[in-house]
C-alpha cells in the first residue's frame, strides 16, 4: 500500500519492475528516465557489472502532483533477474505497490532458467507468509 506522510504532504508508491535476465528491465526504466522532464525526476542509479548487467539493482525516482496540495513519489527498482540474486529480489520486492513484470522477448531464456510469474509469486507468498 503506498505510504502517505501527511506532515510533509507526500505520498510515496513502490513500483518494482521482474522478470528474467536480459528482460529488459534496466531498458525500460532508462527509457522511462529519458522521456520524463529532468525537473520531475532524480537520476537514475544503476549498479551494475562490467558487463552492464544489474548487479544489485537499478533505481528512479519520479516526482508529480497528483493530489492537489500533496507531492506524489513515484519509487522505481528494476532487480536481477538471475537466479543467484533471489535474496535481493526478496528484498526489494517487500512494501512494493505495484510489480511489473517484463519479459520482453527473451521467453526462451526465462524457460531455461526457469524464471517465471510462478517464480515471482513463489517470492511474494514467502514475503508474505513472514508477515502474518
Amino acid at each position: 500500500m503506498a505510504t502517505l506522510r501527511s506532515e510533509e504532504k507526500l505520498l510515496c508508491f513502490k513500483i518494482v519492475y521482474c522478470g528474467p535476465a536480459l528482460g529488459g528491465k534496466t531498458t525500460n526504466l532508462s527509457h522511462v528516465h529519458s522521456r520524463l522532464d529532468p525537473a520531475g525526476r532524480g537520476d537514475l542509479i544503476s549498479l551494475s557489472t562490467a558487463a552492464d548487467r544489474t548487479l544489485y539493482f537499478d533505481f528512479l525516482s519520479v516526482e508529480t502532483q497528483a493530489l492537489p496540495g500533496y507531492k506524489t513519489l513515484f519509487q522505481l527498482y528494476t532487480v536481477p533477474g538471475q537466479v543467484t540474486y533471489n535474496a535481493t529480489l526478496q528484498l526489494v520486492l517487500r512494501q512494493a505497490d505495484a510489480i511489473v513484470f517484463g519479459n520482453h522477448l527473451h521467453a526462451q531464456i526465462a524457460k531455461l532458467l526457469g524464471l517465471s510469474v510462478n517464480t515471482l509469486k513463489s517470492h511474494l507468498r514467502h514475503i508474505y507468509s513472514k508477515l502474518d
